[in-house]
């Protein structure tokens, strides 16, 4: 399964089993080595998937209809309206509505929102067929 993937058959392995409701140190203890190392291991299986999914939204924004800058300090309710814009001046009707895209907004950028406020921007793609793509 892993042939042609970031992720090793061991790490595979290891998130499959922790899928399945088991234990690091349950896992540890079947595979033979430290729940130490199965932390590590999964850790670093998470960060390669992380980054795969980065990499997959980098090369849609690449093509993307328009690119909406949020910057720092900006309302999160604003932001709907900025993307509504955008994409109405390129008459793109945007597949979510506004509480939809806040939602959206909110659970992919967590780290970048504090309450209400945008504390560093965000980028946010406007694909042709209407959806968003967050980097």
């Amino acid at each position: 399964m892993a042939k042609d993937s970031f992720l090793t058959e061991r790490q595979l392995e290891i998130l499959e089993l922790r899928n399945s409701g088991k234990s690091q140190t349950e896992i540890a203890k079947s595979l033979g080595t430290t729940r130490a190392n199965i932390s590590a291991t999964e850790k670093t299986a998470r960060g390669n998937i992380r980054k795969a999914k980065n990499t997959i939204n980098v090369a849609k924004m690449l093509s993307a209809a328009a690119i909406v800058r949020i910057e720092k300090d900006t309302d999160l309710n604003e932001v709907p309206k900025k993307i509504y814009e955008k994409a109405g001046d390129l008459a793109i009707h945007i597949n979510l509505d506004s509480p939809s895209l806040i939602g959206t907004i909110n659970r992919v950028c967590a780290d970048q929102i504090k309450g209400r406020r945008i504390i560093s921007d965000i980028e946010i793609a406007i694909t042709k067929d209407g959806d968003i793509i967050l980097g």
